[in-house]
């Protein structure tokens, strides 16, 4: 700092946000395609579903109407049978549940499907976990893992590779993959909301500011301004360091600190102004994101999926 500066400035700044990219990549072995930019982006689905409230009640909405009362009885034994046990663990219905779920929130599902020993007919369904499963271009192999996440428990193992699903050749286990058509896409599928996935984290975004707000005893969008300098660089640490801890949430910091070179100076608190973001009352912003996360899945009344819209009974 010069002499001709009459006191320091700090500015606490906030880490860029980046969209994971829903690329496809040859992988390492050039048999699968990686799908994501670090083969992850179905987890990335995924936790959006998780987190964002309306998008995820719109899913779960969808589900249970595409379900309905599931797969009735029949005049046939057999069918009734399988209906009962589509697996060792699993009836039609529970397994038809999870495909259902799995084609709303990644655009796709995956059934691993049993043939009998004897030849001819399918023994066995399986669900299979979408984020576990990677496939090449034509859908013709698939590779079974865990988890492909790098760093997670199980990553290292090697994957399991099943074909396709082949009626003309009714032995072992094979994959079916069901997945909506997306141009420019090879091997995998996109959901048919995903023109409103930026709505949806943004939804979650104004969520956490909301929470950050309750935990937090002071409004962002300050400048504190001490007149007083210390000489010490220490010293400066130290006061910052207590006002971080004493008026900042767990997820922020939300302030200017400065100091001055004149001693007469007492502490001032200036008011920068407020974002529409900082406010307590949310409801424009939260009003906006709502109708593009229903205009994204094409619902025109939210109280099919119990999300209440303003003014309707």
């Amino acid at each position: 700092m010069t002499e001709d500066n009459k006191f320091d400035l700090k500015v606490i700044s906030f880490a860029e946000v980046k969209k994971p990219s829903y690329r496809e990549t040859r992988g390492a072995d050039r048999g699968y395609l990686e799908f994501g930019e670090k083969n992850d982006y179905p987890g990335y689905l995924l936790q959006v579903y998780n987190d964002a409230p309306t998008h995820g009640a719109i899913i779960n909405g969808k589900s249970k109407y595409i379900f309905g009362k599931g797969f009735k009885e029949t005049n046939d034994p057999r069918l009734n049978a399988f209906i009962s046990n589509a697996n060792s663990a699993e009836s039609l219905n529970e397994v038809a549940r999870k495909f259902i779920m799995d084609l709303l929130v990644f655009g796709g599902a995956y059934l691993q499907v049993i043939w009998s020993r004897l030849g001819g007919y399918v023994s066995e369904i399986y669900h299979t976990d979408y984020n576990s499963i990677r496939t090449n271009k034509s859908n013709t192999q698939f590779w079974y893992k865990e988890t492909w996440n790098r760093g997670d428990v199980g990553y290292s193992s090697k994957p399991t590779l099943i074909p396709a699903f082949d009626p003309e050749h009714p032995y072992g286990r094979q994959m079916l993959y069901v997945k909506l058509y997306r141009p420019g896409l090879k091997g995998y599928a996109l959901p048919d909301y995903i023109a409103g996935l930026t709505m949806a984290e943004a939804e979650i975004e104004v969520s956490n500011g909301v929470w950050e707000n309750a935990q937090s005893g002071f409004s962002p969008s300050k400048h504190i301004f001490f007149g007083d300098q210390p000489g010490d660089e220490k010293v400066k640490a130290t006061i910052e360091k207590k006002v971080k801890e004493k008026f900042t949430g767990s997820k922020g910091q939300k302030f200017i600190l400065s100091f001055g070179r004149d001693a007469k100076d007492k502490p001032v608190i200036e008011d920068l102004g407020q974002s529409d973001l900082s406010k307590e009352d949310f409801t424009a912003v939260t009003d906006l994101v709502t109708s593009k996360i229903f205009i994204a899945h094409s619902v025109v009344s939210g109280v099919l999926f119990g999300v209440a819209t303003p003014g309707s009974l």
